[in-house]
């Protein structure tokens, strides 16, 4: 996933769209639009035994994100495999929420893919009576798992276009770039987008 408009300045925050709400209210709307019963999220799939590692159960969605999506305080994970990277991160989890791992699976269940859905239908509905383009995703994307020492807070950055629906090239069409934040340790959420930036490309 290319960083180039993720990176780049002149974006503004527009601050006329910024939501915070409780924890909960966000995990209850969250679990009701994600985790259902086709999801990824919602089925499981085994990591077998590791050396002295026991076998751990992740669902499905976070082992497919983890090795292409996720930064863990800024950085890939380290690994070989794929599931080494997976391992890696869960166990950063883990040591974040003080070897509770039902509270670490229950982050696994949030910090994926589905936080970018969760912008992007936010953002065609902030843009639902403007007929004239379309909320489009433009693949850029990251996902950040911050441990802290009392527990984990996820950044999920994307860019959208806003795409004319008369337009001939798919690049067309002005940028803008979404975020939100769970903050498992004070228990909120926020999530904001800037203004349209003109693309010139």
């Amino acid at each position: 996933h290319g960083s180039s408009a993720l990176a780049r300045d002149g974006f503004e925050w527009d601050e006329t769209l910024t939501v915070t709400m409780q924890l909960r209210v966000f995990l209850t709307e969250y679990h009701t639009s994600y985790v259902t019963e086709r999801s990824l999220v919602a089925q499981s799939q085994l990591l077998p035994r590791s050396g002295k590692r026991p076998e751990v159960m992740m669902n499905r969605q976070f082992v497919r994100d983890v090795p292409t999506l996720l930064k863990l305080n800024g950085t890939p994970p380290p690994g070989e495999s794929p599931e080494d990277k997976v391992r890696y991160v869960y166990d950063a989890i883990v040591g974040a929420v003080e070897g509770n791992t039902e509270k670490a699976q229950r982050i696994t269940i949030v910090c994926n893919q589905n936080l970018g859905v969760f912008l992007y239908e936010k953002l065609v509905n902030v843009y639902a009576n403007q007929t004239e383009f379309l909320v489009m995703q433009t693949g850029q994307h990251s996902l950040d798992l911050r441990t802290l020492r009392r527990g984990v807070v996820a950044v999920f950055e994307s860019v959208f276009r806003l795409s004319p629906c008369e337009s001939i090239t798919e690049n067309e069409g002005d940028l803008l770039k979404a975020t939100v934040r769970v903050d498992f340790v004070h228990k909120s959420v926020s999530y904001r987008f800037t203004k349209p930036l003109p693309n010139n490309k």
